[in-house]
């Protein structure tokens, strides 16, 4: 007697599995092609938990209402042209406080008004593990400022993208207890850069656009600062000797690259 044959298909397979291949489609895909194919498919949509969104037109804003926001795990909008008016339709057809299972989030080019609403959501509710934003806050936007160290001491928060100038920041203080490990940032000044440093003790990796060094001297370096591997610093000018004592507080260095303007040496 021959052995039953048992047909395999997509829809024999365990939900976990359906779940991973859903992890390598986009979306709009999922929601617009996968999810119609039949019930079942449908249903696997329903509970999938790890969408993430990409906010960078009408319909995949719109997505946001079919999804449930606790299954939305990554908020993007990262996209240049007239990104106010997509986070505004986002912010008028969602209640941006239900999305509460958040783990990356990434922003550009946002007023003031719609940064305050997400990072107090964001600061309050989410448990996040990436974080990037790409536009400048005010120096007098004090509320943004404060919120934003309380994010950055986030535990769970191990890779930040900090694309503003934060030396003109001065009620910008970095949080005492940091979990980042991979930081990029815009200009800073050597003070910030020491503060960085000292409540970042798992800090691996760090991008500087620009160092401000003027006024280093023994009293900004105090300590060794051994958690560090890699550091890139695109314009810093300063003389050799000065270098050297830089470098001489960062021995686990594997990494170093500089860049500078004009003549640094």
């Amino acid at each position: 007697m021959m052995s039953e044959q048992h047909l395999v298909s997509l829809l024999t397979l365990p939900t976990e599995l359906l779940y991973r291949i859903c992890d390598f489609l986009d979306t709009e895909t999922i929601v617009l092609s996968f999810r119609h194919v039949c019930v079942q498919l449908f249903a696997v949509t329903e509970t999938y938990n790890r969408y993430k969104i990409h906010c960078n037109s009408t319909s995949t804003t719109n997505i946001c209402r079919i999804i449930s926001p606790r299954n939305i795990i990554s908020l993007n909008f990262e996209n240049e042209k007239n990104i106010n008016n997509w986070i505004e339709l986002f912010l008028s057809i969602t209640d941006i406080y239900q999305f509460n299972r958040l783990r990356s989030f990434s922003i550009r080019h946002i007023n003031d008004n719609n940064l305050n609403i997400i990072l107090h959501h964001i600061s309050i509710n989410c448990k996040l593990a990436s974080f990037f934003i790409y536009s400048d806050i005010l120096q007098d936007n004090h509320n943004a400022l404060k919120i934003l160290s309380s994010i950055i001491a986030q535990p769970n928060l191990h890779n930040v993208v900090l694309n503003f100038n934060l030396s003109n920041k001065d009620k910008f203080l970095w949080p005492l207890q940091s979990m980042i490990k991979n930081l990029s940032c815009g200009t800073c000044t050597i003070k910030q850069f020491c503060s960085i440093l000292q409540y970042s003790p798992y800090l691996h990796t760090l991008t500087i656009d620009t160092c401000q060094i003027c006024g280093l001297d023994e009293n900004f370096l105090l300590n060794t600062y051994t958690q560090l591997n890699s550091l890139t610093i695109n314009d810093m000018q300063m003389t050799m000797d000065k270098l050297e004592f830089f470098l001489s507080f960062l021995p686990s260095l594997t990494h170093f690259d500089l860049t500078s303007s004009g003549k640094p040496f």
